[in-house]
């Protein structure tokens, strides 16, 4: 009795350990994909089995979505690894979702193929196995299980496997929810483009970035000519309307790799072009000047043309100092060179 008592004290002691170290995975921001391994690895450790798995549960199609492996399964296993199917067609080892609770099959070798079902030629080869549901609250979101383990399951390994799989999926959802927070917080609320903070953000990394590479950084500042006339006539809808033209346009024009449009604030943009020359980024914003007049979006109240029309300032360096404000101030006079030397043009 005694050293029973001895043995659960120890695997209790051995899950508190294993929660801890999910918690401060979650803490350092380790991403979802890499939390999804590191969680069935640990129910793998604690239960002490030799394989196990996560998938995700859609109640409304009744369906199963592969979310993760363990190592030795990925490394032993030459089935394919489907990603989405019915829960009908997934075996036993689907009990779990279909009873919504913990199933046990410490006889799964036993149980005829014809009832087991769900696993393909050249699957992980299963000798024992246990899965349970998981919720959040009263709905059924995924489903975990292991299999392999020496001895017989018990009702330890299920409290176990339902702590560490409870507590996952509340880490997996503060995880989501801080991507939303972080995803909205760089978004401008009008155009869906990147807005002045992650501007400010990108800017110092690239700097910093192409500074150790000794790669040349690129600026762009454009700004809609006349705009608050534009606002002031034709109203704020279509004034919204018309910056998500611009920026779309000019999105489509800076789409190589590192190249990032964002809205700086009000009518204008600054968009980031890291290692090309300062030829080439001219030429690109050529074209995307031109895409804009092309677009031939109204504008009554322009002084230089009857249709939006845009200024831009580029500057370019390869980054030697600490500082990447000088950039963005020179980008900034030469944007404002542009505006008075009659606007509609780059310098």
């Amino acid at each position: 009795m005694i050293r029973n008592y001895q043995e659960k004290f120890e695997r209790s002691i051995n899950t508190i350990h294993q929660l801890k170290n999910l918690l401060e995975l979650a803490q350092e921001g380790v991403n979802t994909e890499e939390l999804q391994k590191a969680g069935i690895e640990m129910v793998v450790r604690v239960t002490n089995s030799e394989g196990g798995y996560l998938h995700f549960f859609d109640e409304r199609e009744q369906a199963i979505d592969l979310a993760t492996w363990s190592e030795h399964v990925i490394e032993t296993c030459e089935a394919d690894s489907v990603m989405h199917y019915p829960i009908e067609m997934a075996g036993i080892w689907a009990d779990c979702a279909r009873e919504r609770q913990p199933v046990v099959h410490n006889d799964y070798q036993s149980i005829e193929d014809s009832q087991k079902g769900g696993l393909p030629e050249g699957h992980f080869t299963v000798t024992r196995h246990m899965s349970v549901p998981v919720f959040d609250h009263d709905k059924l979101v995924a489903i975990a299980g292991v299999g392999n383990k020496a001895k017989p399951y018990d009702d330890m390994d299920i409290i176990q496997m339902e702590v560490l799989m409870s507590c996952l999926w509340s880490v997996l959802q503060q995880n989501r929810a801080r991507d939303i927070l972080r995803r909205y917080s760089y978004e401008d609320g009008v155009t869906g483009i990147f807005n002045r903070r992650k501007f400010n953000e990108a800017i110092e990394i690239e700097w910093s970035r192409l500074r150790r590479k000794g790669e040349r950084l690129n600026l762009i500042m454009v700004d809609i000519d006349f705009f608050k006339n534009y606002n002031d006539h034709y109203g704020h809808i279509k004034g919204d309307e018309c910056l998500n033209k611009v920026a779309a346009i000019l999105q489509q024009n800076f789409r190589r790799t590192g190249e990032l449009v964002t809205r700086y604030g009000g009518e204008e943009f600054a968009i980031i072009v890291p290692y090309i020359s300062l030829e080439e980024v001219l030429t690109t914003a050529q074209t995307a000047h031109q895409c804009i007049i092309d677009a031939a979006i109204p504008h009554k109240h322009s002084s230089v043309a009857e249709f939006i029309t845009v200024s831009m300032g580029i500057a370019g360096t390869v980054p030697q100092e600490d500082n990447f404000q000088q950039l963005i101030d020179i980008a900034d006079a030469n944007l404002y060179t542009a505006k008075l030397s009659g606007r509609n043009r780059i310098v």
